[in-house]
Order: structure tokens, then C-alpha cells, then sequence
């Protein structure tokens, strides 16, 4: 047992644990506001029937989808048994709250911290039972590229690999790297299952450099999914990451020694000459 640092213990809320303490109880204010959105939703389901039949059989199955469109799979998934791995980033403290408000078990880790940590948890629930469901573009992008870790967990333990679309008709995207989507109270939005498949069932599944298979043909079913469930709500279909045409846009933080981002607007009107539109804004 190590000997904790001296004044560790009396951390007070200006502290590390007072910060701590005070994501978590923002992170279920937060749960709790998108609870109330949720229920505000009109949600249509797609393409489910194939899952429902591996669900009949008692088989084992994992999903997988984009980073940004989280907000309306957790809903949609409500109660089904899901592990979910959210990283260990602040941002990452409120995303499980809301995971766990939903009924997710959490698993903290990413690609880029705690991986093989956070993969070799989710095998062990796996084993007593769990659904992995899994942001499968990394923590930080390329939005749209699938990492391998979903992909060898569905390998080790045989599980189908469900992909997951999803869009709503009248939403905010924020400019995050992923283009986060936040639908708005009492629209519609659409879930899109894509084909569930085996990756060892692919062509050359078996085979060496059989993950690249599973890992180019996850990507076109989520991308299809995607594609499904924004025509049904009205939009051409965009590329993972690029912007929506006509969403309501958050505008980016201002840079470090600008708060009020003045300078930084000033100097833009000067670029684009007077009388041009401002840029980043709803």
C-alpha cells in the first residue's frame, strides 16, 4: 500500500476530487436533460429484424457506429444489456453518467489511452453476458475510419457485428472533429440496422489480412446506415465528419488570450471587407 501525498487527503473542492465531484454531478444533470430529450423524440426503428432474430437465438452481437451520433442510439438501446467504452477524458466523466442514466455498463479507456485494458473488460463481459457497443472511429478521428479493437473482440468471442445509423430531422451539429449531433425537442429521428455479419463469414474472412476485410465492410454498412437514415429524414447523405448542409452550427471556441473571441472576429470582418456575413454563426 502506497502512502498517499501529503494534503491529498484534504483536496477540497478546488482540488482535483472537488473537480471530479463536480463533473459527476454535472455529468447527471446532464443524464437527466437527456433523458427528458429522449422522451420528447419521435424514433423510428429500421432494418431491426435481423438483429431480432440473433436476439431469439440467444447469440452474441456487438454494435458498432460513428463517433457525433450517440445522443439517439442510447435511447434506442435502452435496457438491452450494452457495455460501452467512453474514454478517460473530462468530457469523458459526463459521457458516463449519461451512458450509466441509460443503463450501460462502462468501461473507461480509448484507442489512444488504456486500450488493451479497456478491451480485455469488455471481453470479460462479454463473457458473463454483456453487448459491446462502440464509437468504432476512435477518440479522435479520422472520423469514418474504423479502428480494430471492436473488430477483434467481435473475432475472439463470435459475435455479429451489428452497424449503427442513425439521423434526425431537425438537429444542431456542433464543429467538433466528429460533427456531434444534437436533435432538437420533439423532432423525428430514425435508427438504421445495418446487415449484421461474422467477420470470419466474409470472403477471405479467415484468411491473413481477414480484419481488413471486416474493417473496410464495417465501414460501408455503418456509412450505409448513415446514408439510409438521412434520406429518411430529408438530407442527401454527408461524409463522416464533413458538414451539414443547412444544420444549425455551433461556432467554434475562441482561441487561447481571446476569450470574448473579438479579436478574432474583428480580424475576420477585416479579411473578408465590410459588409461580408459573419462566419460560425447559427
Amino acid at each position: 500500500m502506497t502512502e498517499a501525498a501529503p494534503g491529498a487527503a484534504e483536496a477540497g473542492p478546488g482540488g482535483e476530487a472537488g473537480a471530479g465531484a463536480g463533473r459527476r454531478w454535472l455529468g447527471r444533470v446532464v443524464a437527466l436533460g437527456v433523458r427528458f430529450l429522449y422522451r420528447t423524440l419521435r424514433v423510428e426503428r429500421r432494418g431491426r429484424e435481423a438483429l431480432e432474430g440473433i436476439l431469439a437465438r440467444g447469440e452474441g452481437y456487438a454494435y458498432g457506429f460513428w463517433h457525433g451520433r450517440q445522443l439517439v442510439l442510447l435511447g434506442a438501446h435502452d435496457g438491452e444489456r450494452c457495455a460501452i467504452m467512453v474514454s478517460l477524458s473530462r468530457d469523458g466523466a459526463i459521457q458516463k453518467e449519461v451512458c450509466e442514466e441509460f443503463g450501460y455498463l462502462v468501461v473507461r479507456g480509448s484507442s489512444s489511452r488504456r486500450g488493451r485494458k479497456a478491451l480485455a473488460e469488455l471481453s470479460g463481459l462479454v463473457a458473463e453476458g454483456w453487448n459491446p457497443a462502440l464509437a468504432v472511429d476512435g477518440p479522435r478521428g479520422p472520423a469514418g475510419r474504423v479502428q480494430p479493437g471492436l473488430l477483434a473482440l467481435a473475432r475472439r468471442h463470435g459475435l455479429w457485428i451489428v452497424p449503427l445509423g442513425c439521423a434526425s430531422r431537425r438537429r444542431i451539429v456542433l464543429s467538433s472533429w466528429d460533427r456531434t449531433e444534437i436533435p432538437l425537442p420533439f423532432t423525428r429521428a430514425v435508427v438504421v440496422y445495418g446487415p449484421p455479419f461474422r467477420a470470419s463469414d466474409l470472403p477471405g474472412g479467415r484468411e491473413r489480412g481477414g480484419t481488413e476485410v471486416a474493417r473496410a465492410e464495417l465501414e460501408t454498412r455503418i456509412t450505409e446506415a448513415v446514408a439510409e437514415a438521412e434520406r429518411a429524414c430529408g438530407r442527401e447523405p454527408r461524409g463522416p465528419g464533413e458538414a451539414a448542409p443547412g444544420a444549425r452550427r455551433r461556432p467554434p471556441s475562441p482561441p487561447a488570450g481571446d476569450p470574448t473571441g473579438l479579436r478574432t472576429r474583428r480580424g475576420a470582418r477585416r479579411r473578408r471587407g465590410p459588409g461580408a456575413p459573419a462566419a460560425g454563426r447559427w
